[in-house]
């Protein structure tokens, strides 16, 4: 009988002492998980209306910050929170937050993968599923983990829970079949008697809807569901930490000498770099570029070089902690001080990439991928010097540091918006005289965010600046369209009543209409 017991803690299952075979662990679902099981699925079913059919604005905000309340109010009592916990979370719902607030923008893609992996973190540290990611270079790969060893393999469970033989399942399961069975049901038939009788069009015609996005949304959210609920509903039942595996985040493979003959030969090869090309790319720091290159060439030069270097030297020193074998817990100490000089060399050179960055922008301005890149070395410094600091302090949780920091630098450019700033940047650089010209092509490939700055750009003294900023409001002006409550940000808002209060300046033409009609 106790090893009967003991067995399903780590298998999921468990031995009928009748016929030997294994009986699958089943959950019962209670009233509350039907409940929470139908908010859920409306939460997913507006997350994946908005992204589809809406955009990503205020209508997607509401829906990351309702399905992130209904799923904490779900595992109320399950969740343990800390301080790494709370920062993910936060800057979840910052991030996702800011789609309200200016809508798409360059940042649109970056900010839902950061959406995606802080939610991630926060449910593997509140949770306690997957805590062993939290270790190493794996934690980035959260979102994936998740799916593929705890939502994936508790979708059976969760379905025979709800639909399963238990006297206690089958009311929760009913209901939430056939809610789920109706709206198909109702949204088909009542698309048929529309289109038969046109005093019942006119009837509901203030609620039309579009019978091919309203599947594509039950398809869609109906899989986010599935996939989201099971992982909720096994961490509410307990089912995580008893599938979860503890793995050691150290695969002995490698002999010390071995890796160390690598490191210190990449080392002298760095060290010779360093030596032979310091004037090269110390220019930056002093304002100065070769002669034979321009700004422009100077700059993507050395952010070609930090990247691609910085990243192979991120992987040389993660994958020299996983696989060298170690008498404790600490590296030997040969190769913690070829480490410690891979991250300053790495260092050095995201330094002198900052400064060639710098230049160019005072040359030329800003762009987003110009203040993007400057933002990710920032973020790269961070974590060379969390590497560096693990090499003396091995009880140091570099990995849970480096995530805190890109949480925080991420939650601050969602809040600012990188496309905004280099906007503003470049419309304050103009007007103080620092550059004597400004793209408006780029503040109208900017869209909503720019239109404030081209309508205070129509007053310039320059006559081609105001003529080149009412083409671009005509452009940006001419290939609007009328959004609903959802698609809509308070960027796009303001935009709107700038364009509709400064009509007549920018289509002259229709006042002079107005004027003779």
């Amino acid at each position: 009988m106790n090893e009967n017991r003991t067995q399903p803690a780590d298998k999921g299952w468990n031995f009928d002492p009748m016929t030997g075979r294994p009986i699958l662990r089943t959950p019962p679902a209670l009233c509350r998980d039907a409940v929470f099981a139908l908010l859920i699925f409306a939460g997913c079913l507006v997350f994946v209306n908005s992204a589809l059919y809406n955009g990503f604005a205020g209508g997607f905000a509401l829906a990351v910050w309702l399905l992130a309340t209904a799923a904490i109010l779900y595992l109320r009592g399950v969740l343990h929170f800390d301080l790494f916990g709370v920062v993910c979370l936060a800057a979840c719902l910052i991030s996702a937050g800011s789609f309200a607030w200016y809508g798409e923008t360059s940042m649109t893609f970056w900010k839902l993968l950061f959406i995606l992996l802080s939610a991630s973190l926060f449910l593997v540290s509140a949770t306690g599923a997957e805590q062993h990611l939290l270790a190493d270079f794996r934690a980035f790969f959260a979102p994936v983990v998740l799916f593929l060893r705890d939502a994936c393999p508790h979708l059976p469970m969760t379905a025979r829970a709800f639909f399963g033989k238990r006297r206690e399942t089958r009311t929760a399961g009913r209901i939430v079949l056939g809610l789920l069975l109706a709206v198909p049901v109702v949204l088909l038939a009542g698309r048929w008697l529309v289109d038969a009788d046109a005093a019942f069009d006119a009837l509901v015609g203030g609620f039309r809807f579009d019978f091919g996005a309203c599947m594509t949304t039950l398809i869609f959210g109906g899989l986010f569901f599935a996939f989201l609920f099971a992982f909720l509903f096994a961490a509410r039942k307990g089912e995580l930490r008893a599938a979860t595996r503890k793995e050691t985040p150290c695969i002995p493979i490698l002999d010390s000498l071995t890796a160390g003959i690598v490191l210190g030969a990449v080392s002298v090869l760095y060290l010779v770099y360093l030596l032979s090309q310091l004037s090269y790319l110390t220019g930056g720091f002093a304002g100065l570029r070769p002669e034979d290159m321009t700004f422009a060439a100077y700059a993507r030069r050395g952010f070609g070089e930090m990247c691609a270097l910085c990243l192979f030297n991120l992987a040389l020193v993660f994958f020299t902690r996983l696989f060298v074998r170690r008498d404790g817990e600490r590296l030997p100490n040969a190769l913690r001080v070829l480490v410690v000089f891979i991250s300053g060399f790495s260092l050095f050179l995201i330094a002198a990439a900052l400064a060639k960055m710098f230049l160019y922008i005072r040359t030329y301005g800003l762009t987003f991928l110009r203040l993007a890149t400057s933002v990710f070395m920032f973020f790269l410094i961070f974590v060379f010097i969390a590497v560096a600091v693990k090499c003396f302090c091995e009880h140091f949780a570099h990995i849970r540091v480096i995530l805190l920091v890109g949480c925080v630098i991420a939650a601050a450019a969602s809040v600012a918006d990188l496309g905004a700033l280099t906007v503003n940047y470049n419309l304050y650089a103009y007007e103080s005289g620092l550059h004597e010209t400004v793209d408006i092509d780029y503040f109208e490939r900017c869209g909503d965010i720019a239109v404030p700055a081209l309508v205070r750009l129509c007053d310039d003294e320059d006559s081609a600046v105001r003529y080149a900023a009412h083409q671009a409001l005509r452009q940006l002006s001419n290939y609007r369209v009328e959004r609903n409550l959802a698609a809509r940000s308070v960027v796009s808002v303001r935009a709107s009543r700038l364009l509709d209060e400064n009509l007549y300046e920018i289509f002259p033409e229709q006042a002079e209409a107005r004027l003779i009609d």
